[in-house]
């Protein structure tokens, strides 16, 4: 319509036909035979190798620990600090202050200071 030679009215830009409609939202809870926000954390190695990764610390093999929701509260936080796992907590702050190129900065030494933990063991990042 919009590249028509034809006059067109201002409603038609501005309705919806049926076919253009978009698909709803998915909702978890009222379709939860076909999906879960459920989310395991720890160390998974290669999710999409043929074969499983198996790790050299034997006891890191298979450690998981399943959440009901990416989403956590205070107490949930404090049990996955307190469930075993090896955490590192890292903070995502920044000197705002200082100007724009400082987040570049902060965001570039974030990804370092994750890498050197996951090389050092750890098995859960909390940003």
């Amino acid at each position: 319509a919009v590249v028509s030679d034809r006059p067109h009215v201002l409603y038609n830009y501005f309705t919806q036909r049926f076919a253009q409609v978009t698909n709803p939202a998915i909702d978890p809870y009222r379709e939860s035979l076909v999906m879960s926000v459920e989310v395991y954390l720890g160390r998974q190695g290669n999710v999409m190798a043929e074969r499983p990764t198996f790790f050299q610390n034997v006891s890191t093999n298979n450690r998981l620990l399943r959440v009901d929701s990416p989403v956590l509260h205070e107490q949930e936080l404090a049990a996955v600090k307190s469930s075993g796992l090896l955490t590192v907590e890292l903070s995502t702050r920044y000197a705002y202050a200082e100007g724009p190129g400082t987040l570049e900065k902060r965001l570039s030494d974030l990804c370092y200071e994750a890498s050197n933990a996951v090389r050092n063991g750890a098995e859960l990042i909390i940003l």
